[in-house]
């Protein structure tokens, strides 16, 4: 005999003792007869059977036996749901009877709620088919009264997102956020850093994304790397220093590393620390003409002309004399010293040698936009054929470079 059963017996048992009349207790009785008879099925692995008037009974007697009534009804649902051979629509009545359930259990066995809501938001998703609208406020209602649901839950809220986003574009950063979380909740699980780099991301929300996974794996040289690329992307030079310094650090001959590390210092204006680093730089890998033009960006960016121009004489000369960007960085350091100095006819003599060098530049690489409207913006600014003539600067004549201004240039240019 069942505890139930037994329970029952001494119940009777006591009534017929006291003499209570049958109308007083034949609502206890029923609610007793009803869910042993229910517990009985279920003792037996019956599920199936049971599912009737287990339903039954929690329309009936709701808040009875809530500890046990939901829990086993449903284990039922879920049997019958997953375990036989139901057809489809067998397994939708299944569906709507557990979400009825949950709803039932919600109200009359508040004490676990967290864990019915977060059922609830499953059959949501898998089984009932609903909208992405409605299995979201079902997964968010479920971690508003518990945050430390399962990954699995929480991937399956950050996928219903991602097939939102195309409706609600904020939905994907709001994926972003949960793999986020999942992974600094798992470091270790590549799951999460696999599902955030295939984001589609602005490369804002991609930087941060990248931060996180490097945060979780700081000794991946690969992924500080990745970290490293996005925060140049997105200007944010300060946030990825200490990472190119641990790079460079751990690997003094890479020259990548140090290359990014000596520019990222220039764009901080650490001249002192960006100098250091290009002259290391050059000392490694020396046939490199990117570093040369570098190094002169950042010594123009200190106040230092001539030096400058050594560094993109040097650039041209180890390209072989032919590439364009040397000269035209050769040019523009030109123009921009003209642009400060006065607006005199000594000016319009360096916009003029400018203008040539912008010119062989352009002819190098002819589809150049930059270096094309370099000379469009210069053009304006240059001698007349009549001021040349009046100063005797005819085609064929070389012209020596002069004015307080101009000391470092030591060059001549040839009247074309």
């Amino acid at each position: 005999m069942t505890r139930a059963r037994i329970v029952l017996f001494l119940i009777i048992c006591l009534v017929s003792i006291e003499g209570k009349s049958k109308n007083y207790t034949s609502g206890l009785d029923s609610s007793l007869v009803e869910y042993s008879d229910f517990s009985e099925l279920i003792r037996n692995r019956k599920f199936v059977e049971a599912i009737p008037p287990g339903m039954a009974f929690i329309v009936n007697y709701p808040g009875e036996y809530a500890r046990w009534i939901y829990p086993k009804l449903e284990y039922a649902l879920w049997y019958a749901h997953d375990s036989t051979d139901a057809s489809d629509s067998l397994q939708q009545f299944y569906a709507r009877a557990a979400d009825r359930l949950y709803d039932m259990a919600l109200f009359h066995y508040g004490e676990r709620a967290e864990y019915f809501q977060s059922r609830k938001a499953t059959i949501a998703d898998l089984w009932l088919n609903k909208s992405d609208e409605d299995v979201i406020r079902e997964y968010e209602r479920a971690i508003a009264l518990d945050t430390s649901l399962n990954s699995r839950l929480y991937s399956r809220l950050a996928l219903r997102y991602e097939s939102l986003s195309e409706k609600d574009p904020k939905s994907l950063n709001k994926a972003a956020q949960i793999y986020l979380m999942l992974l600094r909740r798992e470091p270790k699980n590549t799951l999460w850093q696999t599902k955030l780099t295939n984001l589609p991301l602005s490369d804002n929300d991609l930087f941060e994304v990248n931060r996180a996974i490097t945060e979780s794996n700081p000794d991946d040289f690969t992924l500080r790397w990745n970290f490293v690329l996005s925060g140049i992307r997105n200007n944010q030079h300060s946030q990825i220093l200490s990472s190119l310094e641990y790079l460079v650090n751990k690997s003094p001959t890479n020259a990548n590393y140090l290359s990014t590390l000596a520019n990222t210092y220039t764009v901080l204006s650490q001249f002192t620390q960006a100098q250091a680093a290009f002259e290391k730089l050059i000392q490694l890998d020396s046939k490199r003409k990117e570093h040369y033009r570098d190094y002169g960006v950042m010594l123009k960016k200190m106040g230092l002309p001539k030096q400058a121009l050594m560094q993109f004489e040097k650039s041209y000369e180890v390209s072989g004399k032919t590439w364009s960007i040397a000269l035209y960085e050769e040019a523009k350091l030109y123009s921009e010293a003209a642009d400060s100095c006065g607006g005199n006819f000594e000016d319009k003599i360096v916009y003029l040698l400018a203008y040539y060098i912008f010119s062989d530049a352009l002819e190098m690489d002819k589809t150049n936009k930059e270096i094309a409207s370099a000379i469009e913006a210069i053009q304006t600014k240059l001698p007349e054929k009549s001021e040349l003539e009046q100063k005797g600067y005819r085609a064929g004549r070389t012209v020596q470079i002069s004015g307080d201004c101009y000391r470092w240039i030591n060059r001549t240019l040839k009247i074309r």
